[in-house]
């Protein structure tokens, strides 16, 4: 009998010191222990660690040598699944992600980027094109700025690449999952135009920003799906119980954590494509806005499409330039609103990924999307985890 497990890695390396190694293995539904060369099998897959901090070292060095920064802390997380796909065989995935958080003069700013740190998946030149992202990254940084609170009932924001995709898989992605779909606002416009006709929607299992996988948890291939055509919604994501349910094609994405024996809809990778307008354009257009480059994540109610969004970090705007940045700050809005409220879509597209919790289920996601602007949403300040 094959076993159900998962092998988990993961480092930090702050400063050229390696730290918080972990290596752990869990096993599911009653499996049996694998042997040690099982194990030692499965983790020749990966980066031995001693080449991953001559990497990140390197990364640290060439960041350093070109620009001012306080700390630089590098994490990678990494994971090998060996899945049993609706008890009939065993597909074994994979799954990793590098992020980077910057300290430059008190300021954390943090970059995480679309690739897997696996052997087959990136070599030192990845790296090494990251380090360079970084560096990129921190020069554009506005300098000098106060910190403040501020708060507004009607502002308009400007989501850069690729914090557009916690946007569009929060509020969009979640409410266009067949089990939320039914209940949800959007469920009345099945084939209706409700975006702008620049906006289409993805959701999209090959690319393996998810899992380097081939198959749902039910067997179904992964493929991509439009979600939303040019305005029009015209598919829920489902599995299979809501394909025969709603009467729709099966899009695979019928998911479950190894630790739960419950499959819901769940997202791979979800984006827009990109518009046609140039981000400077769009950033340039503010009177007085908001620029957000990164989001902690978001929430949405199911029933009313109404949702908060989280900043990480974030610039209150005047004329086109960054004159404060914001303290963390909430977002509000309503998802559909906010579709009748699309300003702008960027013609830029950069992807990015995420852990989403849905049910009480964790599971990797890839999010992507071109900077959207968007008119019409409310702001509000934290302080001490509390809402202004």
């Amino acid at each position: 009998m094959k076993s159900e497990f998962k092998i988990s890695r993961s480092f930090q390396n702050k400063n050229f010191n390696l730290s918080n190694y972990q290596l752990g293995i869990e096993f599911f539904n009653n499996s049996n222990p694998i042997s040690n060369e099982m194990i030692d099998q499965r983790l020749n897959k990966l980066f031995p660690i001693s080449l991953l901090e001559e990497y990140t070292n390197k990364v640290i060095t060439k960041v350093k040598n070109n620009i001012s920064v306080d700390d630089l802390n590098i994490f990678i997380s990494e994971e090998i699944q060996n899945a049993s796909i609706a008890n009939q065989f065993f597909e074994e995935r994979m799954w990793g992600r590098i992020k980077s958080i910057l300290n430059i003069n008190g300021n954390y700013v943090s970059i995480t980027p679309s690739w897997h740190p696996l052997p087959d998946y990136c070599d030192w030149t990845t790296f090494d094109s990251f380090a360079e992202e970084i560096i990129e990254y921190a020069l554009n940084l506005p300098v000098g700025l106060s910190s403040i609170e501020f708060e507004s009932q009607d502002i308009s924001v400007l989501f850069s690449s690729p914090s557009s995709g916690v946007l569009l898989h929060e509020v969009f992605g979640h409410l266009l999952e067949a089990d939320f779909f039914l209940s949800s606002p959007l469920k009345k416009y099945l084939n209706e135009r409700i975006g702008p006709k620049e906006l289409t929607i993805v959701d999209d299992g090959t690319m393996g920003l998810h899992y380097i996988s081939k198959f749902d948890d039910e067997g179904t291939s992964l493929q991509k799906t439009i979600i939303m055509f040019e305005g029009v919604i015209k598919t829920p994501l489902v599995d299979k119980r809501f394909s025969s349910l709603l009467e729709q094609p099966l899009t695979g994405n019928g998911w479950k954590e190894l630790t739960s024996g419950n499959i819901f809809p769940r997202m791979t990778t979800l984006y827009a494509l990109p518009g046609y307008e140039e981000f400077n354009y769009l950033k340039n257009s503010l009177v007085e806005g908001l620029l957000v480059n990164s989001l902690q994540g978001g929430q949405v109610d199911i029933f009313t499409g109404d949702f908060t969004l989280y900043t990480e970090e974030s610039y209150l705007v005047k004329n086109g330039q960054p004159i404060y940045k914001l303290n963390p700050s909430i977002i509000f809005g309503n998802a559909i609103e906010v579709l009748k409220n699309i300003v702008g879509i960027g013609n830029d597209l950069k992807f990015s990924k995420m852990i989403c919790g849905k049910m009480g289920q964790l599971m990797p996601v890839g999010i992507g999307g071109p900077s959207l602007l968007i008119s019409g949403l409310k702001l509000g300040g934290v302080v001490n985890g509390n809402n202004l």
